[in-house]
């Protein structure tokens, strides 16, 4: 029994729990500010404050005495605003010229969130066509993808563009367009001149305003860097557009940093945005921010700044996909001897944080590649005795280096921190069918790349999240493709198993987020699968 009842300004809390559970519940309430034990009456006493009772909420307590809000219509409002169309590009689809004035009717301040491979470069680019004022403008994305915005921004405008390279600041030429990358924003926050438009790719990029790391053998939270510059520059920007098609990749609150530099007045507090949407909970060490709350009023405050569109919704000929999934025998000794090591560290740390929970998984799970290897070069050694093309991905830079040696010859490799010249190189070669295979690390080449003379991907690794997975498998589709897509996936089910039940209750939540409904990604099919084995 869990129960919270509002008299006067106060809330009584009382609670009945399995002993289990009682001292994480009592570590919950105590963590309310101005409550009080009283004795006399068995129960807390704590202010009376709408965030209060929407975290007792959350912790499942039953709420008597408070009269429940109307809920907001579970609808999108996105607003439009008609432009001169014979100032775009011919050929822009419907959903592009309905994001152009969903853009339009928001002051060039919004998300652009279409479907990976839906032209979402050209959409923002339009806010130069229409507004030839915005210039001087400024792309901020990918390492992996600066070659290919100024191809981009040539074919559409005719314009050259400059990107911006190195650590240490020059003089920059005078041209209506910039680019540059996460990697070095910070390094040039302080020397880049005012703009009058940003564009922010895969802006999901910056989602995250602090990480953990460890100092002098305690966790401790640092800013990210990349993060405090993009908000630096954003701040006094005008026009933003942020481009993503998964604007959150893992956790509701990756919203909160695009929402606050498109509004600051309607999103001004971090904390405040995730006690109300993220269903926060208190484990005895710390809150806890992974779900979802207030679900229904965050989608329709998301349709005032976000135009959005999956692959489903605009078009009827998607091309027929296959998952095949080659569960791999692994050795037992080996893998329980990697299991006791792990489960010895977890013993030990069980007060880490997420983040660094997921490294040591993943550096738990890539013991699992040595024992899966054999099984995937035979399988794409087979593969290749046809002349098709595939994609091959993976998540340690070591494994593609690994099997980049195994299939020297055929192949090109992307990892994250090549030269941007050597990645587009490889991106070049495949796509002109110079090379059969593909490798790259998921980090470096789910976003912003085109590898569409493939119709066959092979995960050999996961990624931690589901928008990850979600993106890299997009590489190979592009619009009006009707060639038949082949998704292999090697799973070492033993180990595999508990990180696709975490991608998946993650999409799952996202999705009611940023669409309203529960969404059948690809992570869900992946789990179908363990659950038949």
């Amino acid at each position: 029994m869990k129960k919270a009842t509002k008299v006067g300004d106060k809330i009584h809390v009382q609670f009945l729990v399995p002993s289990k559970e009682f001292a994480n519940t009592l570590n919950q309430i105590k963590f309310i500010s101005g409550r009080r034990w009283d004795a006399s009456n068995k129960m807390w006493i704590v202010p009376y404050k709408e965030s209060t009772v929407d975290y007792l909420k959350n912790l499942g307590f039953e709420i008597i005495g408070v009269e429940e809000e109307k809920p907001l219509p579970f609808i999108i409002h996105n607003p439009r605003k008609k432009v001169d169309l014979s100032l775009l590009p011919s050929g822009l689809r419907p959903y592009q010229i309905e994001a152009v004035e969903f853009m339009e009717a928001v002051n060039w301040r919004g998300f652009i969130s279409l479907a990976p491979r839906m032209g979402k470069s050209v959409v923002s680019l339009c806010g130069w066509m229409l507004h030839p004022e915005f210039a001087p403008m400024f792309i901020i994305c990918p390492a992996s993808v600066k070659i290919n915005w100024q191809r981009e921004i040539y074919k559409w405008t005719k314009k050259k563009a400059h990107i911006i390279s190195g650590t240490q600041p020059y003089k920059l030429p005078d041209v209506r367009f910039y680019i540059i990358n996460y990697d070095i924003l910070a390094d040039w926050k302080g020397s880049l001149p005012q703009f009058n438009y940003i564009i922010v790719d895969e802006s999901h990029s910056v989602s995250n305003t602090t990480l953990t790391k460890s100092v002098n053998g305690k966790s401790t939270r640092v800013p990210v860097q990349r993060t405090e510059a993009f908000r630096t520059i954003a701040k006094n920007t005008p026009h933003i557009a942020l481009l993503s098609g998964t604007p959150v990749t893992s956790k509701i609150w990756q919203l909160w940093v695009g929402l606050n530099s498109l509004n600051d007045k309607a999103f001004p507090n971090e904390y405040a945005f995730k006690h109300r949407y993220c269903a926060p909970h208190h484990d005895g060490f710390g809150w806890r921010f992974d779900g979802l709350s207030n679900g229904e009023e965050l989608y329709a405050k998301l349709s005032k700044y976000m135009y959005r569109k999956t692959r489903e919704e605009v078009f009827t000929d998607l091309p027929e996909e296959s998952h095949d999934f080659i569960q791999v025998e692994l050795d037992e000794r080996a893998f329980e001897a990697d299991l006791k090591d792990f489960r010895e560290w977890y013993a030990k740390h069980k007060d880490v944080s997420d983040e660094e929970l997921e490294i040591k998984l993943s550096s738990f799970a890539s013991l699992s590649y040595s024992k899966k290897r054999t099984s995937i070069i035979e399988w794409i050694s087979n593969f290749c005795e046809s002349d098709e093309q595939i994609v091959v991905f993976a998540w340690h830079r070591d494994v593609v280096e690994d099997l980049h040696r195994a299939f020297k010859k055929k192949s090109v490799m992307m990892y994250g921190g090549m030269d941007a010249n050597k990645k587009q190189k490889a991106i070049d070669d495949f796509n002109a069918g110079r090379k059969q295979i593909f490798i790259a690390n998921i980090a470096s080449a789910k976003e912003g790349i085109t590898l569409a003379g493939a119709n066959t991907v092979a995960f050999v690794e996961f990624p931690h999240t589901p928008g990850d997975l979600e993106q890299a498998s997009q590489r190979i589709w592009l619009p009006g493709k009707q060639n038949k897509l082949n998704y292999v996936y090697f799973c070492a089910v033993d180990l595999e198993e508990k990180r696709i039940d975490k991608l998946r209750e993650r999409a799952k939540i996202l999705s009611r987020a940023l669409d309203g409904k529960d969404t059948e990604i690809m992570v869900d099919r992946v789990r179908e699968y363990l659950e038949e084995v």
